[in-house]
């Protein structure tokens, strides 16, 4: 409705049109980025028991629940379709380094959208005091002065807001790096079958290392 208001008289291009209408998929845009460690060999523990116990506890809340349970299996499966997830086979599975490290992860829904669940990795969990993020540098705050923004809207007369969508996913992880994002899940929401390893292959959101 804006932009038919404001450029009534203009003469938009088919393949313009279709862009500014329709939401692109893009590709993930950033070559791998390297996480800031805080030294160059961090020290992680073994704490993929500690993932177990919490995905029972996650089992437990999603046998009552049906609506999270089946929201938040399309949450994962998305994860995968899109590329910013994957299966690990046996032999890396089984493979560990010293930067292995499992995420915990749950499921909520938006307090401001009922229908948007949001599944955090949660890169705080503590392992014999250590967590994901206790072995990372604070990213830096990129957060504009709102009186910055405010200025900036007075300086012409149309005003363009836009928005990346799943923003730290579209950055991908190097493979060194990658191993320290792992997760278990169970295929296909079958809680019968042991939950099998997965590796996130892009950024997450809520690390420390994640700039503000």
């Amino acid at each position: 409705m804006v932009w038919r208001t404001l450029f009534r008289s203009a003469v938009v291009g088919k393949g313009c049109q279709s862009r500014i209408e329709k939401p692109r998929q893009a590709e993930q845009f950033c070559s791998p980025s390297r996480w800031p460690l805080s030294g160059e060999n961090p020290w992680l523990p073994n704490n993929r028991m500690t993932a177990v116990a919490r995905l029972r506890s996650l089992r437990r809340r999603l046998g009552t629940d049906e609506q999270l349970c089946c929201k938040r299996r399309n949450f994962m499966d998305d994860l995968l379709t899109k590329g910013y997830a994957r299966k690990l086979t046996e032999d890396e599975a089984a493979a560990r380094s010293p930067r292995t490290w499992y995420l915990p992860h749950h499921g909520n829904f938006h307090p401001h959208k009922p229908r948007k669940i949001r599944v955090k990795l949660n890169s705080a969990a503590l392992r014999d005091g250590v967590s994901l993020n206790s072995q990372l540098n604070r990213g830096p705050d990129l957060t504009n002065s709102l009186l910055g923004v405010v200025l900036r809207f007075r300086r012409e007369r149309i005003v363009l807001a836009a928005d990346i969508q799943s923003m730290f996913f579209q950055v991908k992880v190097p493979a060194e790096d990658a191993d320290a994002l792992r997760f278990l899940c169970w295929e296909e929401a079958d809680f019968r079958k042991p939950p099998k390893e997965y590796r996130m292959v892009s950024h997450i959101f809520g690390a420390k290392d994640s700039p503000s």
